[in-house]
């Protein structure tokens, strides 16, 4: 079949590539001024001003914070919102959520506003993207808080920042410097925004790397010392960095808080940082290097190499390419082992043969990645197997390997602009295979086939398998339009775990504990069923067997050939 994949030529790659291109004048003009104050009172909040000059037209748009990284009404956070310059005039946008301000071009705008906690319960995976404002602490994405113009956010300008109500014996950070009361920017609005700032109880730690810091700012009681996050975070941040051979990072920070989950690791990469949420149930940071080295690679593949919109329809290249260079990179700096190595990568091949979204398109990721879990994580999986199956593929047919393909996106980053596209990497993967991937991507992304893992994609050091497992299968479906927190169960399997464990149609469940994707840990969930009697069961989410493809060690070989085994993943003997 004639691939539907329809490539650009090179020149309109490069020149399409560029992001913004505003004027110089701009950011030296339109400067902003925050004054943030901490306000630890009863109800702790936060209390901004906001000040700049007025558009030439007369009539300025102010953009509140509305939605990013999946959540939304951020809006609903900001109160009291006010104008303070007199002779202006204030009014609502159409949209119900922005305002206008009427007043000469020129002039000074100041606006006054309140960011208050919104929401109420633990913070869980559910919230922990939304402004934290406690007492003792808060911890912030710049995403829920700036109110700011409607300018062109690319654009560099003058941003000053000065926080207020900060106790001097208490620590501040964020994604420009560490306690500093005042800060002096030249930076853009989008990374403004997409920067983390916190401030109270936290312990701050600083190592160096190359010359220069990276801080940890770490709050709340863990089972590991402090002192080793340090050193993990170190030699993580150095393979990172090592790989790329980019050490233009005059600073960084590293942020950790507690959560309310069980069992549970997120973050994310922004400006100068990167923020991570885990659960503080972690018993050793042995289950903490995959998601540090994954949020530090995304300060290039999704940051330093920026994507095309709409970036869903990449997710697969920015989520799962990041998911085995986090491996990989571990693995070569002797962070990892190989034997943890493979079993890593066995439970990728595990999720998402056992997902009942293993044929989605790339269409419904783009439509239905917000809505289902399962389609949400399709692009870590399928982009983390065909990772190593085009990296056999540019192997078997030159001394390259991915990694050529990752530089050349870097340096086009660097040099042109060059975003991530389905079409740019189709021009570049040329280079290294010949015939390209056209039809790899038509087949496997536009269409969902089912990928195969390749006898030989780990090299002479690994033996491709099958093994009989169970499916995950919660055993019901649900509702949750009219209350996320309370599930309306619709219809259970009968004769499935959870059937045999008392749940029924009808029932709401209040409370659950599921670790997606594992069969071998239980679900917990307390439920109200139509008596108005509530209950509380456990069972194993295990539903129809399946054949599985995995890897073993092919430990002859291994023992015969270990130095050609460990360079087939680029690593040194003398690393291990």
């Amino acid at each position: 079949m004639k691939s539907a994949l329809k490539l650009i030529p090179i020149a309109a790659l490069i020149i399409s590539g560029f992001g913004c291109n505003p004027s110089a004048d701009e950011g030296r003009i339109r400067s902003l001024t925050y004054r943030i104050s901490y306000i630890a009172d009863s109800k702790p909040h936060l209390s901004v001003r906001l000040r700049f000059r007025a558009d030439p037209s007369g009539k300025t748009r102010i953009i509140l914070p509305h939605e990013w990284a999946w959540q939304d009404n951020y809006e609903k956070g900001i109160k009291n919102f006010r104008l303070l310059s007199p002779a202006a005039q204030l009014k609502l946008s159409d949209n119900g959520i922005d305002y206008e301000v009427s007043r000469s071009g020129g002039q000074i705008i100041t606006i006054q506003y309140e960011v208050k906690p919104y929401w109420d319960g633990p913070i869980n995976r559910e919230v922990y993207y939304r402004p934290i404002i406690k007492p003792g602490y808060f911890h912030f994405i710049g995403h829920g808080v700036f109110v700011h113009p409607d300018w062109d956010k690319c654009v560099t300008r003058k941003i000053r920042l000065e926080w207020k109500g900060i106790p001097d014996d208490l620590q501040t950070a964020n994604s420009f410097g560490v306690n500093k009361k005042e800060q002096s920017l030249n930076s853009s609005i989008d990374e403004l925004c997409h920067s983390v700032y916190l401030g109270g109880d936290f312990l701050l730690q600083e190592a160096d790397i190359a010359g220069f810091p990276v801080y940890i700012a770490l709050r709340g009681d863990w089972k590991f010392p402090h002192d080793e996050l340090l050193v993990l975070a170190k030699k993580t941040v150095s393979a990172v960095r090592g790989f790329w051979n980019d050490y233009d990072f005059p600073y960084f920070l590293i942020s950790m808080i507690p959560i309310d989950n069980i069992n549970s690791k997120g973050g994310t990469g922004l400006t100068n940082s990167i923020a991570l949420f885990v659960s503080n149930d972690l018993e050793t940071l042995d289950e903490l290097k995959f998601l540090l080295a994954h949020e530090l690679f995304h300060t290039w593949n999704g940051r330093k190499i920026q994507r095309e919109e709409p970036e869903e329809l990449i997710y697969w290249f920015s989520e799962g390419f990041t998911d085995y260079y986090t491996r990989l990179i571990l693995l070569r700096n002797g962070l990892i082992t190989l034997e943890e190595f493979i079993s890593s990568y066995n439970q990728t091949l595990m999720n998402y043969f056992c997902s009942p979204a293993i044929n989605a398109t790339n269409q419904e990721i783009l439509n239905q990645t917000h809505e289902n879990r399962f389609i949400e994580r399709m692009p870590y999986l399928r982009g983390d197997i065909l990772a190593f199956r085009w990296n056999t593929m540019i192997k078997k047919t030159s001394n390259h390997s991915l990694d050529d393909l990752m530089f050349d996106l870097f340096h086009g980053a660097q040099t042109s602009g060059m975003k991530v596209s389905m079409n740019n990497l189709a021009i570049l993967m040329r280079k290294h295979i010949p015939g390209g991937v056209e039809k790899e991507m038509e087949r496997y992304l536009a269409r969902g086939e089912t990928l195969v893992p390749g006898a030989d994609d780990l090299g002479p050091g690994a033996v491709l398998t099958e093994v009989v497992i169970d499916i995950f299968d919660l055993g019901f479906t649900y509702d949750e339009s009219d209350n996320p927190k309370k599930w309306l169960v619709t219809k259970v399997a009968e004769n499935s775990p959870v059937w045999k464990a008392g749940l029924r149609m009808g029932h709401t469940i209040t409370g659950r504990s599921i670790h997606w994707g594992q069969t071998d840990k239980p679900v917990v969930l307390e439920f109200i069923d139509d008596q108005g009697k509530k209950s509380r069961i456990k069972y194993l989410p295990r539903g129809e067997k399946k054949f599985v493809p995995q890897y073993k060690m092919n430990e002859e070989t291994f023992s015969k050939k270990r130095a050609a085994c460990l360079e087939w993943f680029g690593v040194a003997e003398e690393k291990r």
